[in-house]
């Protein structure tokens, strides 16, 4: 079949209704708008079957759904904290996506959740933190701490995440909240269809012209990919507990409060349940407080006549339990589309569409990203030239971003940065050890040079990407000194999540080895526009029978840097959809 795109010609033979770019095209055109609910819906997918209306389907229609932690429990909503992850957000609740026609698979993108991060990246950082985070939940804005309280010295000048806040707090002051629960206090996840299926950036589709539609949506529901547990506060009494008493005191009555005392220990309150002539027998913690730990305890402040001789002993039974991978849950409720249709007034327009697609047919070209993931082993002192074979043999190349994760087994006794697992999970890229890349096409090397320092990469990166990634300082750094806090340090260990500070302790909260060094990556562009215009004719970089080689090498150090990589591409290359009649197919270009 002939067509612009074998022809080395800009398409311009298309119908621009068809294309998803500006035109200065007049035409009399109106939107028709439709909420759309679900065929299918369960915890593990949810099934569309989009209606023949309008012209076409605009590219910028949308799909929103609720988040839940399944295991949220409103009594413990002080105590427990939920949030999103820092640069991702609820993105790793997304697998795949897949748009059929007549029960035919045409277009589809794996490993949704990764490639929805990964393009946020290149948002500026205002539409980033003030619409990206809004949309997917992530807490990307940062700032640089000014204070000079001589407590803080060793912050000041550094980088720290901008505090976000609880339920409560939001209330009252209309600031950022990422705490997350069920229900009404479930994440709302809203994202355009052209984020979903990277095709529709450049086409829309006929869909009163096409046969029956049906978008699929894939859920991964592992909670520690969607949600990070910013507080799990065991160190607070359990509702209803009940400690030992020790030695009973005297002068108490039924119903008397008094406060409990214990080094570390704050806010608790207790009362009496029974006593026997004035000697406490039973106790019941009414304030649950925070920071007791099992052992003796004294009281004081007591409401009544009691004596203030009243002590308990506190046993493990006594606190909140933690919480159990039975609640460690995500789900999914309320998926709808907004749907917009664009419908052109002027019968003669969609009797020319469909005289068309009858005859000639409609060739429309995009781009689509493969999906490759691999596991590289680890490396000890001085590491050796490696290759990841990409395949993509015969394709029309145009972009490959290369994402690569220290494998971090926290099951190891040595420290492997649990920090940067709890708070990024899986969508980061980390700044191995002295990374060098390139990357081999046709058996010939892209860059004269390796790509061998994070200036190269980000500036690659940037011109792959067609814009300024946002990378805060530090985050493109490979973390050599995992659990170290020094004062030259670029970001700050400490943050303001969802309402809690964050600091060094427990380790897995630290913040700045939670971001040092998660936004390095890889990227490679060999896109070209012929005839000097932005078109997709002819555009890619023909790939011959040789594979595509991701070329690597990288040290290890460090326990954290020796460890195996989980290396995931997206690579993207030129494919067509052919229309003719009522019969759709895709291809390679």
């Amino acid at each position: 079949m002939s067509s612009a795109l074998t022809d080395n010609a800009p398409i311009t033979n298309l119908p621009q209704v068809l294309i998803n770019q500006y035109t200065d095209e007049e035409q009399s055109l109106k939107i028709v708008s439709e909420k759309l609910q679900p065929s299918q819906s369960s915890q593990n997918s949810v099934v569309f079957e989009i209606p023949k209306k309008g012209t076409v389907l605009d590219s910028n229609s949308s799909i929103i759904v609720k988040v839940n932690w399944g295991g949220y429990d409103a009594t413990e909503d002080t105590q427990e904290t939920i949030t999103p992850k820092i640069w991702g957000g609820v993105l790793g609740c997304l697998d795949k996506v897949q748009l059929l026609v007549d029960g035919k698979v045409i277009l589809f993108q794996e490993n949704l959740g990764r490639k929805l991060w990964l393009e946020h990246r290149f948002q500026n950082p205002d539409q980033i933190s003030e619409i990206g985070d809004i949309q997917h939940g992530g807490n990307n804005a940062c700032y640089v701490n000014q204070s000079y309280a001589n407590a803080q010295v060793d912050t000041n000048g550094k980088i720290r995440l901008m505090p976000t806040q609880d339920n409560s707090i939001t209330t009252d002051s209309k600031t950022f909240n990422n705490k997350v629960g069920s229900g009404a206090l479930a994440w709302d996840l809203h994202l355009p269809l052209h984020s979903l299926l990277p095709a529709l950036k450049d086409l829309q589709l006929p869909v009163n012209l096409l046969s029956q539609m049906r978008l699929e949506i894939y859920y991964n529901s592992k909670f520690d990919d969607v949600f990070t547990i910013a507080v799990d506060d065991t160190s607070a009494f359990a509702i209803g507990a009940t400690p030992t008493v020790n030695a009973k005191g005297t002068g108490y009555a039924v119903g008397e409060t008094f406060t409990i005392v214990q080094a570390g220990g704050s806010r608790a309150t207790g009362k009496v349940l029974t006593e026997t002539a004035g000697a406490v027998d039973t106790v019941e913690i009414v304030d649950r407080g925070t920071g007791y730990t099992a052992g003796g305890a004294t009281t004081e402040g007591a409401s009544g006549g009691g004596d203030n001789a009243l002590t308990l002993t506190l046993a493990g039974g006594d606190f909140k339990p933690a919480i159990t991978p039975s609640r460690k849950t995500v789900e999914f409720t309320d998926p709808y589309l907004l749907l917009d249709y664009l419908v052109y007034e002027d019968p003669m327009f969609e009797a020319s569409l469909r005289n068309t697609m009858n005859t000639s047919g409609i060739i429309l070209p995009y781009r689509h990203a493969a999906s490759i993931r691999t596991t590289v082993a680890g490396v000890t002192g001085t590491g050796a030239m490696e290759d990841v074979n990409l395949q993509m043999s015969g394709k029309s190349l145009m972009k490959v971003y290369g994402i690569h994760r220290y494998a971090n087994n926290v099951s190891s006794a040595a420290n492997l940065n649990p920090s940067i697992v709890k708070w990024c999970g899986k969508n980061r890229s980390d700044a191995l050890e002295d990374l060098q890349t390139n990357l081999v096409v046709n058996s010939l090397l892209i860059n004269d040079r390796n790509v061998n320092t994070r200036t190269k990469a980000y500036h690659n990166l940037n011109e792959t990407g067609e814009n300024i990634s946002f990378a805060p300082p530090a985050t493109l750094t490979t973390n050599t000194t995992v659990g170290a806090n020094d004062p030259t340090d670029e970001l700050d260990v400490a943050a303001v999540v969802a309402g809690v500070d964050v600091n060094t302790t427990p380790q897995a909260y630290n913040m700045k080895d939670a971001l040092q060094g998660s936004l390095y990556i890889s990227a490679f562009d060999l896109s070209k526009y012929p005839d000097a215009g932005d078109t997709l004719s002819n555009s890619g970089f023909r790939v011959g029978a040789a594979p595509v080689l991701f070329r690597h090498s990288r040290n290890g150090s460090t326990p954290f840097t020796e460890q195996p990589v989980e290396m995931e591409f997206f690579v993207e290359y030129l494919k067509v959809l052919d229309i003719r009649s009522q019969i759709v197919d895709t291809r390679d270009q």
